[in-house]
């Protein structure tokens, strides 16, 4: 289990960047309602690797400030807690680590349009993002304060 703040900026990319060499991951989320709980749940598909199934409690805070608590599930529990969903997203995930520690992680969303979105979480709020050139090469603008470009929204 992993709980705690998430600290994310998020920005809306023209086109997917030239970032071939790293790890792409397939995900699906669910978000399901049962009762007063409300939560998503998640499975993440990496080539030759076992798939990871999470659920997550989210509680916005402030813009691109998050409580987060993510909780490990079996594929069993998965597809239970799946059925319940009203609401879900598919998207590919590449992730590019930084030389800060950090991580880039560039979701390519496909819909009748390809959506592409990179998000970095940060350590504290006022850090200093150094953004490398293939998203500055791709970038449109920040859209951490648009609530529309949430996954949730977008489901």
């Amino acid at each position: 289990m992993k709980e705690g703040l998430e600290i994310e900026r998020t920005f809306l990319l023209k086109q997917i960047p030239n970032c071939n060499d790293y790890p792409k991951l397939e995900m699906l989320q669910h978000y399901v309602h049962i009762g007063d709980d409300r939560f998503g749940v998640r499975a993440t598909y990496q080539e030759g690797k076992e798939t990871y199934y999470d659920k997550t409690y989210k509680k916005f805070l402030s813009e691109g400030v998050y409580d987060e608590k993510i909780i490990d599930l079996t594929k069993k529990e998965f597809h239970e807690l799946s059925k319940h969903s009203h609401k879900s997203i598919a998207k590919q995930r590449i992730v590019v680590p930084t030389v800060y520690g950090l991580k880039w992680e560039i979701d390519v969303f496909d819909y009748p349009l390809t959506l592409v979105l990179a998000e970095i979480e940060i350590p504290h709020i006022g850090y200093e993002i150094i953004m490398p050139d293939f998203i500055k090469d791709a970038l449109l603008m920040e859209v951490t304060h648009l609530r529309q470009f949430t996954n949730y929204a977008l489901a």
